[in-house]
């Protein structure tokens, strides 16, 4: 991790930060995307005048997302695998999987989808 101060970080640098959490991520997904502190990240887009959620914002943004990993979850019950649902959500397919242990959804194992079968999870 990098020092809790960076009065030298470049606007460049601030405005693809505030891009990566604006599509969604958490203040601490974007300071480990970018190697900083939550606190660094907070106070880089203080300093440069930029907004950060407010709680319903991200309430919704969680809703959003807990929807789109129901519909993914669908998709994956119908014999999609999880590259092809991350092809179709622009996510990849590691992600998709993580999405669906964190929610506790049942996964088939990887053979059951080479020997064709098709189980329903």
């Amino acid at each position: 991790m990098t020092s809790p101060i960076h009065p030298a970080t470049p606007p460049e640098i601030v405005y693809a930060m505030h891009a990566y959490y604006c599509e969604g991520h958490s203040l601490y997904d974007t300071a480990r995307k970018f190697d900083m502190f939550v606190q660094t990240i907070w106070k880089c887009f203080k300093r440069h005048g930029l907004p950060l959620r407010t709680v319903s914002h991200t309430i919704a943004l969680k809703n959003a997302r807990d929807t789109q990993t129901r519909q993914m979850y669908e998709d994956y019950k119908t014999g999609m695998s999880v590259y092809e649902i991350g092809d179709k959500y622009n996510l990849s397919g590691a992600g998709v999987h993580a999405r669906f242990q964190a929610r506790g959804f049942k996964m088939r194992k990887a053979n059951d989808m080479r020997k064709g079968k098709k189980r329903a999870a």
